[in-house]
């Protein structure tokens, strides 16, 4: 009787899987996993990380300076206090 258990045997594939997931994010890194989950199990994880990580980063980056502005009050006063539109007919559209 041999050891070789077919559960636990994996085929290493090629470095290029992480591409995918570099170039198109959690879809890229779905899609990898998706393939190559049971050839690789470890690399199809990394993928799957390394696609949800890069999706974060540009979320995370974008809405930081949108929680940091929404703690700023807004002043009291008016920027333009004296504002007088220099067509008369604009009056009328004033809000």
């Amino acid at each position: 009787m041999s050891s070789f258990d077919s559960n636990t045997a994996t085929r290493t594939r090629s470095g290029f899987w992480y591409v995918l997931p570099i170039f198109v994010g959690i879809i890229g890194g779905a899609i990898s996993w998706l393939a190559i989950r049971y050839d690789d199990p470890k690399k199809a994880r990394n993928c799957l990380i390394l696609g949800a990580v890069l999706t974060a980063i540009p979320i995370i980056l974008t809405a930081i300076p949108f929680v940091l502005l929404s703690t700023v009050e807004p002043p009291i006063e008016p920027f333009y206090p004296e504002y007088n539109p220099p067509i008369k007919f604009l009056d009328d559209f004033t809000i």
